[in-house]
């Protein structure tokens, strides 16, 4: 009786079709193809058994798993309203006794629980880095929690651009560009200032004829990436399994940064969860502003209250 409405009827409706199953066997086929791949390029390279090469069978997995569920969810998502334009039903679920911010969240949800299955029916492959050592429960469900966190912010990207669009074709389309614009330009602009921080970094400051430390501020080139879910997802598999992230960057030049950036580098995988799960909420609440249909009612209340007083 608790569960959402819209979540119950995408599920029902979900379990109906051969698709999905279908889709997570071709998934796994492709995920267990990777990994014999993998361990096949290892063992014929050397005779010996390099059990660090072997550890990264599991960070490569999870990578490719996450560009996959990243590449599923816009197209999950996208039809969601933009297919029930399309299907003339939108009307119908908006008579409904059901708040449209309870109708993107359901469609969401549902996209989650798509995801969900596709990573659950993956654990027997994934469990091989059980085999090798490296990896426990813990680290498994906190991949398992980054995938959806994940997938919680590129689908409330889609269903924002499926509020916007008639089409389900142009709600893809720009669900697409719209990820891999915030991927690419986060990055960019990460790089230059990088670039500047380094510059910074390297060249010493004179007092006297003599070099002395210097603080540098790279507040802001480490904010840019936060708002990245890739990289904070990526920070948490590689730091999870190999031991290597983003804190470590800190851990060198301690020293040298000032204090909020030295914070944000050290909690950089709970900062980046929150700044991005905001950002979803944003998305969330524009898509559910977008379907409310007394919206357009205020809209015309307004200009004509405007008019009359003109």
């Amino acid at each position: 009786m608790f569960i959402n409405p819209i979540l119950n009827k995408e599920l029902t409706l979900g379990s109906r079709t051969i698709k999905l199953p279908i889709a997570i066997c071709i998934y796994n086929i492709v995920l267990a193809a990777i990994a014999l791949t993998v361990l096949f390029s290892i063992s014929s390279s050397t005779r010996a058994i390099d059990y660090e090469s072997l550890m990264m069978l599991f960070p490569l997995l999870a990578t490719m798993q996450c560009f996959i569920i990243l590449l599923m969810i816009p197209v999950i998502t996208a039809s969601s309203i933009a297919g029930e334009r399309e299907r003339q039903t939108l009307d119908v679920i908006l008579t409904a006794p059901i708040s449209p911010m309870r109708i993107v969240l359901g469609k969401i949800m549902s996209a989650i629980c798509q995801v969900m299955m596709f990573v659950i029916s993956s654990i027997p492959i994934m469990s091989l880095a059980f085999i090798l050592g490296g990896m426990n429960w813990f680290k498994l469900l906190g991949f398992i929690g980054m995938v959806i966190f994940a997938s919680f912010y590129v689908g409330a990207i889609g269903v924002f651009c499926s509020s916007k669009t008639k089409k389900t074709v142009t709600s893809v389309i720009l669900s697409f560009v719209i990820i891999f614009a915030v991927m690419g330009v986060t990055l960019f602009i990460f790089a230059l200032k990088m670039a500047a921080v380094s510059r910074s970094y390297y060249t010493p400051s004179y007092a006297g004829g003599q070099a002395v430390s210097q603080v540098i501020d790279v507040t802001s080139a480490v904010i840019w990436p936060l708002i990245n879910p890739a990289v904070t997802v990526g920070n948490y598999v590689f730091q999870a399994f190999t031991g290597v992230g983003i804190a470590d960057i800190g851990d060198r030049v301690k020293g040298n940064i000032d204090g909020v950036s030295f914070f944000i580098i050290q909690h950089w995988n709970t900062i980046g969860v929150i700044v991005n799960t905001l950002i979803a909420f944003i998305f969330i609440s524009l898509a559910a502003k977008e379907i409310d249909p007394m919206r357009k009612k205020r809209i015309k209340r307004g200009k004509k209250k405007q008019t009359e007083e003109e």
